[in-house]
C-alpha cells in the first residue's frame, strides 16, 4: 500500500510539475516577443501568470481615444476573445490547470482602461467572467497596470465551520484567536500586517423572509453612518456597493475609515454582508488605511473562495 501511494504521489507530481512547466513555457514564449505591436493601436508589452492567473498586458495608442471610443473597443475585443479563446490549442495547460486568463489594456499614461477576464466554467470551457471583470476593473489604480490575484497564492489555510457548513481560505500568516462575540465565527489577526478579518452572524427571524436584493435596498449611507457614531470620529465612506458581485455571489459591501473614539488610531474597515439559510452573515475586515489598495484586493480574492456546502 505504501509504494501505491508512494507511486501516486509522483504521478500527481509529475503531472503537476508537467503542467507548470508548460504554462512557464507559454510564458517565456510570449515574452520573448515583446513589446510586440499587434496593430497600429495596440503593443503587447508583457505577460505575467500567478498560481490562478495568466495575463496579457496591452498598452493602447489611444491618446484619441474617448470614452465611447474606449467602449468600443472594450465590445470589440471581448466579442473576439469569447467566439476563439477556446480554439486556441496552446491554451490548454491554462484550462487544465484551472487559471483565469485576463487581458488588461492601458493608456499611453500607464490607466488601465480595459479589463477582461475569462475563467473556466463547470464544462471546462473558457468563458466571459463578467463580474471578475467588472471587480477588477474598479480596483485599478490610476496609473499602473493592476494584475489582479497575486495574493491568492498566499491563500494556503483552509478554513471551516462545521455547524454552519461554511468554508473559506485564509491567508497562510492569520492566526485564529479567541472568538469574542456570542455569534462570531472567525476571529482570525495577521501580527506581521496588523489586519483582523472576523466573521459573525445573526439569526434573527427577519433574514428567514428577507431576500439579499430587499436587505441592500434597505440600507443607506445615513444608517451605516449612524450606527458607526458611536465607535468613530471623522467617519468617511470610500466604497459604497450595495451589488458587489463576486464567484461566492452578491454582497453588500461598504468600506469605510474612521477615528475609533477609544484611542484615536484611524482606521479602515471594510464590511460585507450576505443573506444564507435564513441568516445574515456579515464579513468584517481591519486595516491600517496606508495599506487598504492591497489588503482590499486580498479580501475580494478571500471572497471568490467561500463556499456553503449543501
Amino acid at each position: 500500500m505504501k509504494k501505491i501511494i508512494a507511486i501516486i504521489g509522483f504521478l500527481i507530481l509529475f503531472s503537476c510539475n508537467s503542467k507548470t512547466d508548460k504554462v512557464k513555457g507559454l510564458f517565456d514564449k510570449y515574452n520573448q516577443q515583446v513589446p510586440l505591436k499587434i496593430d497600429e493601436m495596440t503593443t503587447l508589452k508583457g505577460v505575467t501568470y500567478t498560481d490562478v492567473l495568466f495575463s496579457f498586458n496591452y498598452e493602447l495608442n489611444s491618446s484619441a481615444l474617448d470614452l465611447v471610443q474606449i467602449v468600443l473597443t472594450d465590445i470589440t475585443i471581448r466579442k473576439r476573445l469569447t467566439n476563439s479563446i477556446n480554439g486556441i490549442k496552446e491554451f490548454e495547460p491554462l484550462k487544465k490547470s484551472g487559471r483565469d486568463i485576463g487581458y488588461f489594456y492601458t493608456d499611453l499614461t500607464g490607466k488601465t482602461v480595459i479589463s477582461i477576464l475569462f475563467s473556466v466554467n463547470s464544462k471546462g470551457f473558457y468563458e466571459y467572467n463578467e463580474a471578475l471583470s467588472r471587480r477588477i476593473k474598479k480596483q485599478l489604480s490610476d496609473k499602473s497596470i493592476y494584475i489582479p490575484s497575486k495574493t491568492i497564492s498566499l491563500i494556503v489555510n483552509n478554513w471551516k465551520n462545521k455547524e454552519h457548513r461554511f468554508s473559506l481560505m485564509l491567508p497562510k500568516d492569520y492566526a485564529e484567536e479567541k472568538l469574542d462575540e456570542t455569534n462570531m465565527l472567525l476571529n482570525a489577526y495577521s501580527a506581521s500586517m496588523n489586519r483582523r478579518i472576523q466573521i459573525v452572524y445573526s439569526n434573527d427571524f427577519t433574514f428567514k423572509i428577507i431576500t439579499n436584493k430587499e436587505f441592500a435596498e434597505s440600507l443607506t449611507k445615513d444608517k451605516i453612518l449612524s450606527a458607526l457614531e458611536v465607535l468613530y470620529t471623522n467617519l468617511k465612506i470610500n466604497i459604497w456597493e450595495p451589488k458587489f458581485d463576486t464567484k461566492f455571489g452578491t454582497l453588500n459591501h461598504v468600506v469605510y475609515s474612521g477615528n475609533l473614539i477609544e484611542t484615536g488610531e484611524r482606521q479602515t474597515s471594510i464590511i460585507s454582508q450576505f443573506i444564507r439559510n435564513g441568516k445574515l452573515y456579515t464579513v468584517r475586515a481591519i486595516g491600517l488605511p496606508k495599506d487598504f489598495r492591497n489588503f482590499h484586493i486580498l479580501i475580494c480574492d478571500i471572497y471568490d473562495t467561500m463556499k456553503f456546502e449543501s
